[in-house]
């Protein structure tokens, strides 16, 4: 077995320039292994913190599409009693669309992709919903449609075409009360 003593009589025999050449490779090896552990380090904090600001976004993405949800689902709620009480008295009934311009959905853009697929499919699927919602009610008015100011379009719907839109309603708040439970589990 080699001994301390015994490698530095062997590295003190040596030539000057063979022993400062094994000083030299020494250090530089330290230091390559020093500098490939800082870099591992500073790669696993850089992954934490982006780890933590990735779910700090997820957060906030499905806290805004939770808030948007919630407003629709009682802007429909409020227009179905509404138009159930037009209905019952034979009144006649204004609607008028959701403008896809106006809601955060459509604003995201790849954000979108920060919620998880089983909640991202119902949150689409409430959103085609809104999409489709135009013409449904572009149906039951038959096709009695009129510009608003914004671009926003509106119905005039008889007494008769006020409960089928009262239908047509109520059916949309499933599909928003499922995407807000679906929101809800992800946090």
């Amino acid at each position: 077995m080699v001994t301390t003593a015994d490698f530095l009589n062997w590295l003190g025999g040596l030539q000057p320039g063979v022993s400062s050449f094994l000083g030299s490779l020494t250090g530089a090896l330290g230091g390559l292994i020093a500098v490939l552990i800082g870099a591992l380090f500073n790669a696993a904090l850089n992954r934490r913190r982006d780890d933590r600001l990735r779910k700090t976004d997820a957060t906030a993405v499905a806290l805004a599409l939770q808030a948007e949800l919630f407003t629709l689902r009682e802007t429909f709620r409020r227009n179905t009693e509404s138009a159930s009480d037009q209905a019952v008295g034979g009144r006649h009934f204004i609607v008028t669309t959701i403008s896809q311009s106006d809601l955060i959905f459509f604003r995201l853009g790849e954000r979108i992709t920060l919620i998880k697929s089983e909640a991202l499919k119902d949150v689409v699927s409430a959103y085609l919903a809104i999409d489709n919602y135009f013409q449904v009610i572009s149906i039951i008015s038959g096709g009695d449609v009129r510009l608003a100011y914004g671009g926003r379009a509106y119905f005039h719907l008889s007494p008769g075409q006020v409960r089928l839109y009262a239908e047509a309603t109520k059916s949309m708040q499933q599909f928003f009360e499922t995407a807000l439970n679906a929101l809800k589990r992800q946090q």
